[in-house]
């Protein structure tokens, strides 16, 4: 996903996921976000899901996950899922199915919205002070 993501923006990744004959010798099951400046990797958050999709197997699970942008000047997120190291301990056809992913990131308010806001909140309070009178 391209973006313009400044230090302090919380990102999320959503995705659906079911397990399907599925074990790991490594436990490896993932969700991973990586942060781009350019062509430049920055660094990578990478979250575990192998015990929960393994423990409900069969059953279409939501996982997620959450980052803050900890650089300024990130160009590119690139949300990721997968798995590795597939035993054959289950049999037969070892599969994670993945479906409707979803990525947002919020912004961090600008100092003027946050004054906006203020008086907005002070002029409530000041009117429901004079009702009250």
């Amino acid at each position: 996903v391209y973006t313009n993501a400044v230090a302090g923006e919380v990102v999320t990744f959503s995705i659906w996921g079911q397990a399907q004959n599925f074990t790991s010798t490594g436990s490896e099951c993932y969700m991973k976000l990586e942060f781009w400046q350019g062509g430049t990797l920055a660094y990578t958050v990478t979250n575990s899901v192998y015990d929960a999709i393994v423990a409900d197997r069969f059953d279409w699970n939501q996982y997620s996950m959450t980052a803050t942008v900890a650089v300024d000047n990130v160009t590119l997120i690139k949300p990721m899922f997968g798995y590795g190291q597939t035993g054959a301990t289950m049999g037969g056809d070892q599969a994670v199915l993945w479906d409707n992913a979803d990525l947002t990131i919020a912004a961090i308010p600008e100092p003027m919205s946050a004054m906006l806001l203020g008086i907005g909140l002070y002029g409530v309070a000041w009117t429901r002070r004079l009702v009250r009178k």
